[in-house]
């Protein structure tokens, strides 16, 4: 059970033993109430998956159902259904698990429906993340980020708020709020077909555990790729690497809306 301001989780799942290849089968189910920028959602989600690691990379196959019925503030409400069949790699290269100051993190997903089975659109989502860790000196970490992400359907319509994007906060584009960067749909702001974000940001370690950061970060989500115009945040930040992973506090400036905002997370999401 997760239970937080903007979402509330409940959900169950039955993971079977390892097999010698590495091969792990688990299903699932969960149901999620989630109230973001204006919009409101209920998704009830039956899914199985398969992760295996292969090589330098983690695989997960998915297939699963969900039903959602979701309001955006000011607009008519949507009840809508699909059958996906998903896939996800990710490439971990790192000198570091925890706190890693070289190397990369790689992550690409492809996943679709058809209309024709159990489904109100026919769609293909495709989305790419890259981190990557240079070593400037014994004390100095350069990270870059990108995002990018790309939903083929005849518009988002029918495709279920999952598979479209948002972004926006801690670890998006700070300086704005969490997923508030997307299409406005009445009074809220709801997902697009087209994601890109780029990140910079450089941190100096004074001590063993404490250190500051410089960033800037760059992003917006769009239904229409044309209107892809990145929104600008840029700050300073503090870092502890704490017992339980990096802890980061940031203060950013969101260039469009000439405000001031305070972002803190613990790890750091992939």
């Amino acid at each position: 059970m997760q239970l937080d301001k903007t979402q509330q989780v409940i959900s169950a799942g039955i993971a079977l033993p390892i097999k010698a290849d590495g091969t792990r089968d688990s299903v699932n189910t969960s149901y999620t109430h989630q109230d973001v920028q204006g919009q409101v959602s209920r998704t009830l989600r039956l899914g199985v998956d398969r992760t295996q690691k292969v090589g330098k990379f983690d695989r997960i196959l998915s297939l699963q159902y969900q039903h959602e019925v979701r309001a955006a503030q000011g607009a008519p409400t949507d009840n809508l259904q699909a059958l996906t069949l998903n896939s996800s790699w990710t490439f971990r290269k790192t000198n570091n698990l925890l706190y890693p100051t070289a190397g990369y993190l790689l992550n690409f997903q492809l996943g679709g429906a058809l209309q024709s089975l159990l489904s109100d659109r026919t769609f293909l989502r495709t989305y790419v993340k890259g981190v990557r860790y240079y070593s400037l000196a014994s004390t100095t970490t350069a990270i870059l980020r990108i995002e990018g992400g790309y939903v083929r359907a005849q518009s988002s319509q029918g495709v279920p708020s999952d598979f479209l994007f948002r972004t926006g906060g801690d670890q998006s584009v700070r300086g704005y709020a969490y997923q508030s960067l997307g299409v406005q749909d009445g009074a809220a702001i709801v997902g697009g077909r087209y994601l890109g974000v780029l990140s910079s940001e450089i941190d100096h370690w004074w001590t063993t555990n404490w250190g500051s950061a410089i960033f800037y970060d760059a992003g917006n989500a769009v239904d229409n790729k044309s209107a892809l115009a990145l929104q600008r945040g840029y700050g300073l930040g503090l870092r502890w690497r704490s017992p339980v992973g990096p802890v980061n506090l940031d203060v950013a400036y969101g260039k469009t809306l000439k405000k001031y905002r305070l972002h803190f997370s613990l790890g750091f999401t992939f």
